[in-house]
């Protein structure tokens, strides 16, 4: 699995929950890891860009304060920013490995249609009714075959699993 070392005590702290569990990982935990991580990048862009409005307000407001008291906040906000932004593009980083290993898992695994089916559901997020729209058959059908192919893709991973640990 993906290891990543935090350089930053927040991502140490946070220590990248759907990341970082390795072998004790459940197939669901590790097939659910994009959407996952998806959520918390949302919130981090919205911290962002919350940063990054309070370092414009501190930008303009110059007018109102000394030079000296104005150099230290828009200091202090632009900091904070670019420590959030850095903070974005770690996550960002996690995300494209996670969502390449599940990928990879999948199409290792699984035939090609039942590799792309789960794909658009763990790592694009889709409904079932939005992948049943694509292949365009009926919604019933298409979770019968979310759950033939979530069967087939757990037993290979639980299989790959055991296999790690008797080697």
């Amino acid at each position: 699995m993906i290891s990543l070392i935090a350089t930053n005590t927040k991502l140490a702290r946070l220590k990248f929950e759907a990341v970082l569990m390795g072998s004790d990982m459940t197939y669901n935990e590790f097939v659910r890891q994009p959407l996952a991580l998806r959520r918390k990048i949302l919130h981090k862009i919205e911290d962002v860009r919350l940063k990054e409005s309070v370092c414009m307000k501190s930008t303009t407001s110059i007018g109102e304060r000394t030079q000296t008291s104005f150099s230290n906040t828009t200091e202090i906000s632009y900091t904070r920013y670019i420590d959030a932004k850095n903070e974005l593009d770690q996550y960002m980083d996690v995300l494209e490995q996670v969502q390449g290993e599940v990928r990879l898992f999948l199409y290792d695994n699984l035939p090609p249609d039942d590799a792309d089916a789960l794909e658009w559901k763990y790592i694009d997020g889709k409904s079932p009714q939005e992948i049943a729209d694509i292949i365009g058959v009926t919604y019933d059908a298409m979770r019968a075959k979310l759950s033939r192919a979530d069967k087939k893709a757990r037993k290979s991973y639980n299989s790959s699993q055991m296999s790690q640990i008797v080697t």
